[in-house]
């Protein structure tokens, strides 16, 4: 939800903050793989129970550099199905290690975790088919979906998990339940637009 409306309010800033980087030389691969490490590096500090705050840090420098390797990848119009198959990728490695750290460090989070994997995993799923089998946005690889629950709001439940450890096991469950509604609107808006688009072909 806040990626699809506060995306283009922000863009503009995206635009600016990659500009050393395309003067300097580096490419969208290069922000990819920093967006990797430093998502390793989070789970890695809870893994390690070192710092919270680190492991906060780390997750959100990692977001913003997967925000802009797309916006690098657009202003030098490299934009390519390696490229987002290396972003989603990295992308679901992270999310995955973190929660894999959470669960590790704190066993009273392991049963609802496995909930919050299950709507995860269907949640995906429904985003990659969408994207396979409609036409991509000209600005991107393949169309993305919408939903309540994005990626800066799976950011947001992951820091106030990290930072609040007692209330793990409540924000784990609503994050689940945003997940669950997130996978509801992404089936309903999907078989829409098959339906739209079977008619369309069916008039030519």
């Amino acid at each position: 939800m806040l990626d699809s409306r506060l995306r283009p309010l922000i863009q503009p800033l995206f635009n600016l903050m990659v500009k050393p980087f395309h003067a300097c030389g580096m490419t969208a691969m290069h922000l990819t793989f920093l967006a990797f490490v430093l998502g390793m590096l989070s789970a890695f500090c809870l893994f390690m129970e070192y710092s919270p705050i680190w492991a906060v840090v780390f997750l959100w420098f990692s977001g913003l550099f997967d925000v802009l390797d797309g916006t690098l990848a657009r202003r030098r119009g490299t934009t390519s199905a390696t490229g987002a198959f290396l972003d989603v990728l990295g992308d679901r490695c992270v999310e995955v290690s973190i929660i894999l750290a959470l669960v590790l460090v704190r066993p009273e989070l392991r049963l609802v975790m496995l909930f919050l994997m299950a709507a995860l995993l269907i949640s995906v799923t429904v985003l990659l088919l969408h994207g396979a089998l409609l036409p991509g946005d000209t600005r991107k690889s393949f169309r993305y979906q919408p939903g309540l629950a994005e990626r800066s709001e799976s950011f947001l439940f992951f820091t106030l998990i990290i930072l609040f450890p007692r209330a793990g096991v409540f924000l784990t469950l609503i994050f689940t339940f945003f997940v669950v509604v997130t996978v509801g609107q992404r089936i309903l808006e999907s078989l829409m637009l098959f339906r739209l688009t079977s008619a369309r072909d069916n008039e030519k």
